[in-house]
């Protein structure tokens, strides 16, 4: 037993209110990030069709994954096979409900005809992939 590991809870280092409206103020700045580059961009995504109401949303709602994702990484301290596979399956959980959701014709018809072949329409777009990859980096910057 290491008795030092837990000074952090113990003396409330780690869970405080300080600490609370801090991670909300983080928060909260890289949601206003993403939906001001997100809004900015939509004019753009308009230009390469891909701005319909269901393309648009799944490609935000995508850049949300990535965020939290890339979020998750950058406050991870002590990275072990645990934390790699969450991230590997973070990932591959949201590809896995794309694709049943919006690929696979039954499913698309039963719940929501307008998504089938979304996310095909949405890889397409190179902007889709420039934001995925700016996005998350520039609210880490913040």
């Amino acid at each position: 037993a290491n008795p030092a590991l837990y000074d952090m809870g113990r003396l409330g280092l780690a869970l405080n209110p300080v600490k609370l409206i801090e991670m909300l103020l983080s928060a909260f700045v890289h949601s206003l990030i993403i939906l001001i580059v997100m809004s900015l961009s939509s004019s753009t995504f308009e230009l390469a069709d891909a701005c319909d109401y269901y393309t648009f949303g799944t490609i935000v709602f995508t850049i949300l994954i990535i965020a939290m994702n890339y979020r998750a990484a950058f406050l991870t301290r002590t990275w072990n096979l645990y934390s790699v596979v969450a991230q590997v399956s973070s990932y591959a959980l949201y590809g896995l409900i794309l694709l049943l959701y919006c690929m696979w014709r039954p499913m698309t018809e039963t719940f929501q005809p307008w998504m089938y072949m979304v996310p095909v329409h949405m890889l397409k777009s190179s902007l889709f992939w420039v934001c995925a990859l700016a996005v998350p980096a520039l609210a880490m910057v913040v």
